[in-house]
């Protein structure tokens, strides 16, 4: 993915700046060093119908695992985020109905030990992803799930964390200027809890067959950093 252009001629002149500073640029990639997936789910059926008992359950159980999503072959290092709908009507006369729901969110943190130095010039954050996609009822060509992205203000252990979100992504394989935030982290004057990704719809809705939801994989920061000649 190229960086925006933007983005080059922002480094360009900085580039020309550090030069007559006796400073070169160095960039170092670094992969998400941890990543994860929560949820939070909810469900219903009907217990009895015409007299007689159902047994239906929860369809989505407790895992809440994507039951029709392929992962990326040889990408195990990947998160989900969005959500996955579904709605059994039953059959007439007497229905034996039942529904449940998933949604995710994406988190991926960073390990900066490594930088070369804390005088971060600027910062790209990209990464890869397939979605799903299906609305009940609505003809759609669309093939990716919007996504917002956060700053995590807190450690993860839970679904829903405070964050302040600083993105949005419209399509699948995108990248966002983080140079600020890296900036912060490095110094010291946020914790690096990291960042999440939202989908498009955290609802939990009854009877509802809709899904939009994302793997991210290849999650990654292109840090560049200010040092010595």
């Amino acid at each position: 993915m190229k960086a925006p252009i933007q983005f080059l001629c922002i480094i360009l002149a900085i580039c020309v700046f550090i030069g007559g500073c006796g400073k070169k640029l160095v960039t170092t990639t670094l992969f998400a060093s941890k990543v994860a997936t929560t949820n939070k789910h909810d469900g219903d059926s009907n217990d009895f119908a015409c007299g007689t008992p159902c047994g239906l359950g929860n369809v989505l159980g407790e895992s809440c695992e994507p039951g029709d999503f392929l992962l990326i072959p040889g990408e195990s290092n990947s998160a989900l985020a969005g959500y996955d709908n579904f709605y059994d009507a039953g059959t007439q006369p007497c229905p034996c109905w039942a529904w449940g729901d998933c949604i995710w969110r994406a988190y991926a943190k960073f390990d900066l030990s490594s930088l070369p130095s804390k005088d971060v010039v600027g910062a790209h954050l990209t990464w890869k992803s397939k979605s799903k996609v299906h609305y009940s009822g609505v003809a759609t060509n669309e093939t990716w799930c919007p996504l917002k992205i956060y700053i995590a203000n807190e450690p993860w252990g839970k679904y829903s964390i405070n964050g302040d979100e600083f993105s949005t992504s419209s399509f699948g394989n995108v990248g966002v200027e983080v140079g600020g935030i890296v900036r912060d982290w490095v110094n010291g004057k946020t914790p690096n809890n990291g960042i999440f990704f939202v989908g498009p719809d955290e609802q939990l809705k009854a009877k509802s067959n809709d899904k939009c939801y994302t793997q991210l994989y290849q999650i990654k920061l292109e840090v560049i950093n200010a040092v010595k000649k």
